[in-house]
């Protein structure tokens, strides 16, 4: 077990309380991190820049969930800057 100084027993368990319902509250934000990794990767993979196609996931519509849209999406993104 990891010690971290000035914590003690009772407030390391509230701390795992708190972090643990806020992960269960973001699980579909972190479904579409995980998402946008890979979309990032997938970009990367194609020859982008790493910062640029990270601003170019940040462009995407939320209501865009379907990776292959999103990855759709962010060629054309991507596209109107090369232009």
């Amino acid at each position: 077990m990891h010690r971290a100084p000035g914590i003690g027993q009772k407030t390391a368990e509230r701390i795992i309380l708190e972090l643990k319902s806020k992960l269960a509250e973001g699980g579909e934000n972190n479904s579409k991190l995980e998402g946008d990794i890979e979309l990032e990767d997938a970009l990367v993979g194609l020859g982008y820049d790493k910062h640029v196609s990270r601003q170019a996931i940040k462009k995407i519509p939320e209501e865009i969930l379907d990776s292959d849209k999103r990855l759709k999406e962010a060629l054309k993104l991507l596209g109107k800057k090369t232009q």
